[in-house]
């Protein structure tokens, strides 16, 4: 895709940089700490955020929105990640936080099976929230069709339904 012009319709976080694009918000959800229940913090029910840096932490892509989020949420506690698994499936990522390989920050409705079944344990990172706002987006020079709003609207519904069940 050489431009934005050729865009049908996206689903996206929120960067900042969404030019040329007709964004309407979709969802927001929070991402929050995935470890093993063996995990000393799992147990405490709460992260020590003067233990990040000795933590290997399992983050999806670096070249994703959310591992930025996520590196700019360390660095308020003087972090810069020295030690970290970049996996681009979260399905591996789950495997590996069972696995104690490390810890994770994840959305809770990606885990809801695992956290349900309590293979896995969500935990707050901190007393600031990580917060991502979902976009549709398409090109500023058009409108969507009636099937691409039919699609939005199911998405929406989904999106509302796995919000509501974490």
């Amino acid at each position: 895709m050489n431009s934005t012009a050729e865009l049908d319709i996206a689903f996206l976080i929120r960067t900042g940089k969404e030019k040329n694009l007709s964004v309407d918000s979709f969802f927001t959800d929070g991402l929050k700490l995935l470890t093993c229940p063996q995990h000393p913090w799992a147990k405490k029910g709460t992260a020590v955020e003067s233990e990040y840096l000795h933590q290997n932490f399992i983050l999806y892509n670096k070249n994703s929105v959310t591992y930025d989020l996520i590196t700019d949420y360390l660095k308020l506690f003087s972090v810069n990640l020295k030690s970290t698994t970049e996996c681009g499936n979260i399905e591996a990522i789950k495997e590996m936080v069972k696995l104690r390989i490390g810890i994770s920050m994840v959305a809770p409705w990606t885990v809801k099976t695992e956290t349900r079944e309590g293979t896995l344990i969500t935990i707050s990172p901190g007393k600031k929230r990580i917060k991502r706002e979902w976009l549709v987006a398409y090109s500023a020079h058009r409108k969507l069709n009636l099937s691409e709003q039919t699609l939005v609207g199911l998405c929406q519904s989904v999106a509302e339904n796995l919000l509501l069940q974490t």
